[in-house]
């Protein structure tokens, strides 16, 4: 028989729990990934375009650091640099942030900043230690753009400064150049911001910006002209110099002026750019007629420029002198092409110079000149620097000449100058001279003073000479003989000087107009008178009745 507690227990069953369907372990990655999601959301949404800048170089660029900047804030960076496909330039692709999206447009510039030194200005040290960046220039708006050719240097003038751009023509720049002042009185109002190469034979173009308020002095009428730091000249009027303010002394400058009258010079309008003040009035010249003229003589001192004068007065300018010479009559000639601004000339009764109905045309009236005795001569402008001007003017006996014509130059007929006068007739002199008989005139001079030394060293001589010292000894002794005696006559004139100013005195106080003797002339010479006018009256009577003489006076006594 078994025992019950020894019976087997029952197995233990395994009682089924509630599975739990997530756990709280998974908030950790759902929460990482949310905020995952959520900062990709936020760089996404706050990523703007991508651009591609083309430099020449990426000096200073480095992609991941390299930052684009507008107005000294980040408004994006450089996410690669590559070469281009022309592999000339460098790609340079821009992530820019989304709140600067509006200031990417067609017209947007693109420069790197770093440490540059030249053209009169240093710039770009703040980068020596923050590093090269990139920066944007909006410009002035246009339609949407992601390539563009970046600038390597920075603009002159920024889209957004107030002022006005012009433009200046000129056959040189002549001191000027990029980063140039603009002055007003003095006052630095704008620069020089670029120059335009010529195309063909035309002038430079320069631009120039002007800031505001200063943009309005300029007006339709302004003149601009070059202001060089050191300026100095050596001309037929003299040698000039002078020097300007410090920052034309390095990078020279142009100056303008506000006269009364015209209008406010709309942006972009052109002018002409003058050398200097004193070139002004060649605004004001439209006609100038080209002339040639050939002189015979020596132009030394004749340079390009040099001026051409009536009388001292400048009425244009020589263009060019050349030196042609003939092969067939084998002969030298100098031309001398220069032009005249006959506006510079006021007319009176300009009728008369041509008699053929053209009065008005400058070449009828020239050639009518020409014919009256104008002709072209060279004349010193200058004793001290020896230069040469062309010189006009009536000559009244000049030989008959007509104005000519070779090709667009008309011919002006010439007369030589003084210079070449005087040297044909110093010339004429010493072939005088030269055909003088020389050597029969030293035979003559040996024989005459070989004669002299004949008579000078003669035995006549030596006593002519002997007899003329003892005629001298005998002069000096009668001279002295009239000394001595000339004494005791001359003190017998002095007494005898004396007495006769005594009896002068003598003969003021009997004859003065005080003295006695005077006032008893005075008296008789009345007395006189007074018989005289008795006399007269006597005299008067018996003219009137003769027989007075014989009767007596009626009713007198006898």
């Amino acid at each position: 028989m078994s025992d019950p507690t020894l019976q087997q227990p029952e197995p233990a069953r395994a009682v089924p729990r509630a599975r739990k369907t997530f756990g709280i372990v998974w908030l950790v990655p759902l929460i990482a990934l949310a905020l995952a999601l959520w900062v990709g959301w936020t760089s996404w949404s706050a990523r703007g375009p991508v651009i591609t800048v083309t430099f020449q170089t990426a000096s200073g660029i480095e992609a991941g650091k390299t930052r684009l900047r507008y107005r000294d804030i980040d408004v994006g960076q450089v996410n690669s640099v590559t070469i281009a496909q022309d592999l000339r330039s460098v790609d340079v692709t821009i992530q820019v942030q989304a709140e600067a999206e509006r200031l990417i447009s067609e017209t947007s510039r693109f420069w790197v900043v770093r440490p540059r030194f030249g053209g009169g200005q240093i710039s770009g040290l703040e980068t020596l230690v923050s590093g090269a960046y990139i920066e944007l220039d909006p410009g002035a708006g246009g339609a949407a753009e992601t390539t563009f050719s970046g600038l390597e240097t920075p603009p002159r003038v920024r889209s957004d400064m107030p002022g006005r751009p012009f433009v200046l023509r000129a056959a040189s720049l002549g001191g000027v150049s990029v980063g140039s002042p603009v002055l007003f009185r003095g006052i630095t109002v704008g620069e020089i911001t670029d120059v335009e190469p010529p195309t063909d034979r035309e002038d430079l173009a320069i631009h120039l910006f002007i800031r505001q308020p200063f943009a309005e002095l300029v007006r339709t009428t302004s003149r601009f002209w070059r202001e060089r730091g050191i300026d100095f000249s050596v001309s037929a009027e003299g040698v000039r110099f002078s020097i300007g303010n410090l920052e034309t002394l390095w990078r020279g400058g142009v100056v303008f002026d506000a006269p009364p009258g015209g209008e406010i010079a709309p942006e972009g309008l052109a002018f002409a750019l003058f050398d200097g003040p004193d070139n002004l009035d060649q605004g004001a010249i439209t006609e100038r007629i080209p002339l040639v003229s050939y002189f015979q003589g020596s132009v030394r001192g004749l340079v390009v420029g040099a001026p051409v004068e009536v009388r001292g007065i400048r009425i244009g300018t020589v263009r060019e002198v050349r030196l042609d010479y003939d092969v067939a009559t084998h002969r030298l000639r100098i031309p001398v092409i220069y032009e005249i601004e006959p506006q510079r000339v006021r007319l009176i009764h300009a009728d008369e110079l041509t008699r053929s109905g053209e009065a008005g045309q400058s070449h009828a009236q020239l050639a009518a000149l020409v014919q009256r005795g104008l002709r072209a001569q060279l004349a010193t402008g200058n004793l001290i620097t020896g230069q040469m001007v062309v010189s006009l003017d009536l000559v009244p006996d000049a030989p008959p000449a007509e104005l000519g014509q070779e090709g667009e130059l008309a011919v002006m007929p010439t007369i030589p100058s003084s210079l070449d006068t005087l040297e044909r007739s110093l010339t004429g002199i010493m072939e005088k001279v030269a055909d003088l008989p020389i050597a029969d005139l030293t035979e003559q001079l040996r024989a005459t003073a070989a004669s002299i030394a004949a008579i000078a060293g003669s035995g006549e001589l030596q006593s002519s000479l002997t007899n003329l010292n003892q005629v001298l000894v005998r002069l000096s002794d009668l001279t002295g003989n009239l000394d001595r005696s000339a004494t005791p006559l001359l003190a017998e004139l002095e007494r005898t000087v004396g007495a006769l100013g005594d009896a002068a005195r003598s003969a003021d106080s009997l004859m003065g107009p005080r003295s006695t003797t005077q006032r008893d002339l005075n008296r008789l010479m009345s007395e006189l008178t007074q018989t005289a006018r008795s006399v007269r009256d006597l005299a008067d009577y018996l003219e009137r009745h003769p027989e007075a003489l014989l009767r007596g006076k009626p009713g007198g006594r006898y």
